[in-house]
């Protein structure tokens, strides 16, 4: 799962590849948290504003799934941060799921990764990284959006968290240390320090599917 911008609209973008060639015995939902609150989107909407493109895999009769469906910069309005979600269904119950988090700063919107240095992490959650690694979360412009000219570029913010509880199946994190760093592709917020006490809210798409 991917988010982008364009124009004054953020559009969601989940990729599904399907080993076995068949959608059809699947069922993809797609939602939200915000305020601590899941919300899945009503399918009258999604099938009014949403593209469905299918193309061929590299291995025949393997297909992938591409679902684009946009959503309104308003679901920041309340908090200044949500959680988007997908979640495809299959034959027997089988779950996969995957999220993105996006926030409001600084008036530029940007989505927020866990720093990681295991492979194979969700697309939409983690950054992976060689490592060492010294905070927890950032977080950069998404594509499409431009910075406020006072982020510095070719650093992020940093940010160490650790866990206080849940709220809406989502895990509330603690800033406990923040700084730029320099020898990345974004931008980093002039105040990113200053948000050491502050809260996060980070959803694991684990917690979608149980696990």
């Amino acid at each position: 799962m991917g988010i982008t911008l364009e124009g004054v609209s953020l559009r969601t973008v989940t990729v599904i590849y399907l080993a076995d060639g068949d959608l059809n015995s699947k069922v993809l939902k797609l939602g939200l948290v915000s305020k601590g609150l899941p919300v899945y989107l009503p399918k009258v909407v999604m099938g009014s504003v949403s593209n469905l493109t299918i193309v061929p895999a590299s291995i025949p009769g393997q297909l992938v799934a591409v679902y684009d469906c946009p959503i309104s910069p308003a679901v920041l309005r309340a908090t200044g941060s949500a959680s988007l979600f997908s979640i495809l269904t299959g034959p027997g119950g089988v779950k996969v799921a995957d999220a993105v988090n996006i926030s409001r700063l600084s008036g530029a919107i940007c989505q927020r990764f866990v720093l990681t240095t295991q492979t194979g992490g969700s697309p939409g959650m983690t950054m992976q990284v060689a490592g060492p690694i010294s905070g927890g979360t950032v977080f950069r412009p998404i594509g499409g959006s431009s910075p406020p000219a006072t982020w510095t570029p070719g650093e992020i913010c940093n940010q160490g968290t650790q866990l206080v509880g849940y709220s809406g199946g989502a895990a509330v994190q603690e800033v406990v240390s923040a700084n730029c760093e320099s020898g990345w592709d974004a931008f980093c917020d002039p105040s990113c320090a200053a948000s050491v006490g502050s809260t996060i809210t980070i959803l694991d798409p684990a917690v979608l599917v149980g696990g």
